[in-house]
């Protein structure tokens, strides 16, 4: 059965990249260049029947780098949608999250600006998103609004983000809120906002938020502390390991911010059944931001290290606003000298 990756290949490999806009058995191809300071970026996007892909580059990187790298991809899975342009830095992974969020695309994006480069970024963000809403390209504003979450998957090496399914929207948002509380009582408490729920059949079984501060300990963070609230009831229940493994294995995590890398590894040994998070990790995440965590072990034993379904952008500006808040009032942990805390008055 043909995939949609082979769809691509089989589909571009009839159109001639050059720079300029053509049509050609129905994929829209559209090359354009953008001169910033001293630096040439270069940009080419793909238009499928149901599927968009942009590359971009600076320099010396050349047009045609997407289709060129597909076939000789790396066969090691990283952690960034820009594999099919050749490269394992993270310099696109936060571009195609916003372009979700702003444009309402399905995009999958390839990414050679280099990583220590924030500005540079910046502007081929800034550059892209006016290319494609003068080509039409973008989904119109109301429907955007419904689309409050992406979904991100493993397929052929790279990573996917699409909007979520408008039907689970609800439901996402009332667990999201079971999760966004318990970040409530974290940043109370002076810790970084990151709550949590676990869930079983749709009831809530466990939450966690995090006590790194509290019982210094900088591995209790909100996953860790209701894994650990589970594990202690099943053994009081007389759970064997193998009925807890079961029981992880139908069991789905709400969690405010994208599970950092210790804690998606945590949770694909476990072998639990989805993940939703809310904000993204950009610095530790290991879900997709960093580290594709969520795709399984590269030797996976019976149903551990299998990896896990997982949805991001659930409430996400929620949750932003719960970080920013704990900056505002300062981090008593911070290396000294720091500012002074301002404690919140409890809502």
């Amino acid at each position: 059965m043909e995939t949609e990756y082979d769809q691509v290949l089989s589909s571009v490999a009839q159109v001639k990249i050059a720079d300029q806009i053509g049509d050609g058995d129905g994929v829209k191809v559209s090359c354009f260049t953008e001169f910033s300071d001293d630096v040439t970026l270069q940009f080419q996007i793909i238009r499928l029947a149901k599927q968009i892909y942009v590359w971009v580059g600076c320099n010396s990187a050349k047009f045609g780098n997407l289709y060129a790298a597909a076939s000789t991809r790396p066969s090691n899975i990283v952690s960034v949608t820009s594999v099919l342009g050749g490269t394992s830095d993270n310099t696109g992974s936060g571009i195609a999250r916003r372009l979700v969020m702003k444009t309402g695309l399905n995009i999958i994006l390839a990414c050679n600006i280099p990583k220590n480069n924030p500005l540079l970024e910046a502007k081929a963000e800034k550059v892209l998103i006016r290319k494609l809403i003068d080509l039409g390209y973008t989904m119109p504003t109301p429907l955007r609004a419904a689309f409050g979450s992406f979904t991100l998957s493993g397929e052929a090496n790279y990573i996917v983000m699409a909007p979520a399914k408008e039907d689970n929207l609800e439901e996402s948002h009332t667990y999201m809120g079971f999760a966004l509380h318990q970040a409530k009582l974290a940043l109370e408490a002076l810790e970084v906002p990151v709550g949590c729920v676990i869930l079983e059949d749709g009831h809530v079984i466990a939450s966690g938020r995090n006590r790194t501060n509290e019982t210094r300990n900088a591995t209790r963070h909100a996953e860790m502390e209701a894994i650990d609230q589970l594990n202690e009831q099943w053994r009081k229940d007389t759970l064997s390991p193998s009925q807890v493994a079961d029981k992880f294995s139908n069991c789905v995590l709400y969690v405010t911010c994208e599970p950092c890398i210790m804690c998606a590894s945590a949770l694909s040994f476990l072998g639990i059944k989805e993940v939703y998070y809310g904000c993204p990790n950009d610095k530790f995440g290991g879900c997709g931001s960093i580290l594709p965590l969520h795709l399984g072990s590269s030797q996976p034993s019976d149903k551990l290290g299998k990896g896990y379904k997982c949805r991001g952008g659930i409430m996400a500006d929620e949750a932003v606003s719960l970080f920013k808040c704990f900056y505002e009032q300062g981090n008593p942990n911070a290396p000294k000298p720091h500012r002074p805390v301002v404690q919140r008055e409890k809502t």
